[in-house]
């Protein structure tokens, strides 16, 4: 049955897509002969009688043909809706796999990335934002087997309801589907927040898991290979700030990530994701290239792939060639919040203090070793051992319970290692699974990632004065004096605390009950352990620090203290 209002000119025939904003259907163009088509109809409850829509299609109608976009070829509006016509090449959206229960191959999330980031990176050399990233707004075309971005956000942008008020002529909500956004997100959207868009659907598209469902464990879900998956993490913690950026770490972490033996160890021998990122032709190009100066710090250090970034610096995994062996090392940069002479004179006196620190606590076996620390274009950098092995978050999958002895076996290590930590006065501020790596050698546990020396990059003002209340660590293992940025030694107690419980109960830290009254965690229906130990442990994540162990060394000794284990 013709559409009213589309001059009886389309058809729609099935339903395909649906989201909040409206309904994509498989259609057809009664034009002679007919032509098949794909109309999108976009709900729009309060559309403005100005309605710009045709802006937007005259602004897609120019961009090159040769651009990864379904191509846009009408538009009209109807009872409060728009329905936009796009060419009926044979295809399917994403939102079509996943709503069958398929999901993506590494291949086809790999290829799906190939074909959209130079698009995607021109349109926002251009200021054009996506701004609606999503399963349903990536088109595949059977027949030039190539991935299309569609469903633009600027297309709902007039369907929006304006902000009231003397003057106001912003949204009042951001033009993309729920659960695919940034948790920052603002209005108008930006570049990363494409990025993180385009992160989350192909973590959709692999793992076959929505966004609102998906936790820290998904690569657990996620049928690829750790290189890709590490891409992938990186996109969504918003590592990358341009497509171009994007694409071309994409090809170097294919070409310089590294293997893993028969063993599952890391490999010293760079090897490429065995996606077709990187064919045989490529890796004997890639032989024939020198190495450039961009990939070294100091004429030393050779960068192989990014392992982190955010608001502290960024984390490299690196190899010292200059070191007898050419080892593998971690190399972090710390940044400056703000950089003013006064204020990187304060930062390079904390920096030097911080880096004395861990080369002493380097000392002890289950903390890595300070190898090295300078400074280049006025930036800070820390060199430390690599420690080859696997982060204890691997061990910890949701729903996953331990029991008591093994929990009282973890608690015992971490315990001791921190003891020594204490015993220098330094609070490590940053324990969680991700930064305790348990090493291949000897099955013991590393603490790494230590957030005190994330002050360097946070403690001084515009004004040169140093801050003391700066707050660092994890959402879960820090307790409210640390969000608060007042630190204590019973801090870590707490942390380590929060991880002892998640192996116990099986649950994220940040969905362990509390009582709204106190404040004080609710864990005891989850599990059942030793009247002793659960007294042991309710002492550790107390909601008010001076009820808690005021340090490790004290933990430790009631530990000792309690019953041997049932």
């Amino acid at each position: 049955m013709a559409v009213e209002g589309l001059q009886g000119q389309y058809r729609l025939l099935e339903l395909v897509a649906e989201d909040a904003f409206g309904q994509t259907f498989r259609g057809e163009d009664l034009s002679q002969p007919p032509q098949p088509c794909w109309i999108q109809r976009v709900e729009g409850g309060a559309i403005a009688p100005t309605l710009t829509y045709t802006e937007t299609l005259a602004t897609l109608e120019k961009l090159p043909l040769d651009w990864a976009i379904q191509p846009l070829t009408a538009a009209c509006v109807e009872n409060e809706a728009v329905y936009w016509i796009y060419a009926g090449a044979p295809g399917h959206y994403l939102s079509q796999t996943l709503t069958a229960g398929e999901k993506l191959t590494e291949d086809q999330a790999v290829q799906l990335l190939k074909n959209i980031l130079p698009t995607l990176g021109s349109l926002h050399e251009q200021g054009i934002i996506h701004g609606n990233l999503q399963p349903q707004s990536l088109f595949y075309d059977h027949s030039q087997d190539q991935w299309y971005l569609s469903h633009f956000g600027a297309l709902y942008q007039d369907l929006l309801p304006i902000a009231q008020g003397q003057g106001a002529k912003h949204r009042i909500a951001p033009i993309a589907q729920s659960g695919y956004l940034p948790p920052d997100t603002i209005v108008p959207q930006t570049v990363e927040g494409d990025l993180y868009s385009l992160g989350v659907t192909i973590i959709h598209g692999v793992t076959g898991i929505a966004p609102a469902d998906l936790t820290p464990q998904w690569r657990n879900n996620a049928p690829v290979s750790e290189r890709l998956a590490n891409l992938l993490n990186l996109l969504i913690t918003q590592y990358f700030s341009s497509a171009p950026e994007l694409f071309e770490w994409l090809t170097m972490a294919a070409k310089n990530s590294q293997g893993r033996d028969s063993q599952g160890r890391q490999s010293q021998v760079p090897s490429p994701i065995s996606t077709g990122i990187v064919d045989d032709e490529d890796l004997k190009l890639e032989s024939k290239v020198k190495t450039t100066d961009a990939n070294y710090l100091a004429h030393r250090y050779r960068i192989l792939r990014p392992l982190s970034r955010g608001g502290f610096g960024e984390t490299y995994l690196a190899i010292d060639e200059q070191f007898p062996g050419q080892p593998t090392c971690i190399v972090k940069k710390l940044k400056l919040k703000n950089h003013t002479k006064k204020t990187y004179e304060i930062a390079k006196h904390l920096f030097q203090r911080e880096a004395e620190v861990l080369s002493r606590l380097g000392q002890h076996d289950q903390i890595p070793q300070l190898l090295a620390h300078f400074t280049q274009n006025q930036e800070f950098y820390l060199v430390q051992e690599y420690i080859e092995g696997h982060d204890l978050e691997t061990e910890l999958p949701l729903g996953k319970k331990w029991p008591e002895f093994e929990v009282r076996q973890l608690l015992q290590e971490l315990l001791e290692v921190l003891v020594v930590i204490h015993r220098e006065g330094v609070i490590h501020r940053d324990l969680k699974p991700a930064n305790i790596r348990r090493r291949d050698q000897d099955g013991k546990l590393v603490l790494i990632d230590f957030g005190a020396v994330k002050q360097v990059s946070k403690q001084t003002s515009l004004d040169g004065k140093t801050k003391v209340t700066v707050s660092i660590g994890t959402v879960g293992y820090a307790p409210s004096e640390q969000t608060q940025g007042r630190p204590k030694l019973s801090s870590d107690v707490y942390a380590v605390g929060m991880i002892a419980l998640q192996a116990l109960t099986g649950k994220d830290p940040e969905h362990i009950p509390e009582d709204p009254q106190t404040g004080e965690l609710q864990w005891r229906d989850l599990v059942a352990v030793s009247p002793h130990f659960a007294q042991f442990l309710d002492r550790m994540v107390r909601y008010d620090f001076r009820q808690r162990f005021e340090s490790a060394m004290q933990a430790l000794s009631a530990l000792h203290g309690i019953d041997r284990p049932v």
